[in-house]
């Protein structure tokens, strides 16, 4: 089984080629790591696999499923649009320049897309991100505030 698998990728914006027949496997629990230059592709390869990027060419499966085999922009598969955004919500990135909400702590920061994406009850979100918080090393900061943690954090 592959967690994430592209064939071929490639993306253009106008004449500039962003993608070129990128291939790509990653296994259960393997850790990937895509480094280059600024400009070389690796955040628009990261969101053409949520689909917050089409691609032009090429085949993306999430956990061994087609989700998309596209030629000339168009996706050549044909799926449920609820079975397809299911897969998709398996997907998930943290964005360069991302944004917490300012007026939530950190936990209910981390709380908020699976109580209102995902529609997980508050208890069980709770617990979730309490454990996850944990595990990276942020357990002390759950009633902090976003302007109260540092970069890295």
């Amino acid at each position: 089984m592959t967690m994430v698998k592209t064939v071929g990728v490639s993306k253009a914006f106008g004449e500039l080629q962003v993608l070129k027949e990128v291939s790509l496997e990653v296994a259960p629990q393997e850790v990937v790591c895509i480094i280059g230059p600024s400009g070389a592709g690796k955040s628009t390869y990261l969101r053409s696999l949520n689909r917050l990027e089409k691609i032009d060419h090429g085949k993306i499966y999430i956990e061994d499923t087609l989700l998309f085999d596209c030629v000339d922009g168009v996706n050549r598969v044909k799926m449920p649009l609820h079975e397809r955004n299911t897969a998709l919500l398996e997907v998930g990135m943290v964005f360069q320049r991302f944004n917490l909400f300012p007026h939530k702590t950190v936990m209910e920061n981390v709380m908020l897309a699976p109580v209102h994406v995902r529609k997980v009850p508050v208890k069980e979100a709770r617990d979730k991100a309490a454990a996850l918080l944990d595990r990276v090393g942020l357990g002390d900061k759950t009633h902090g505030y976003p302007a109260q943690l540092s970069g890295g954090q």
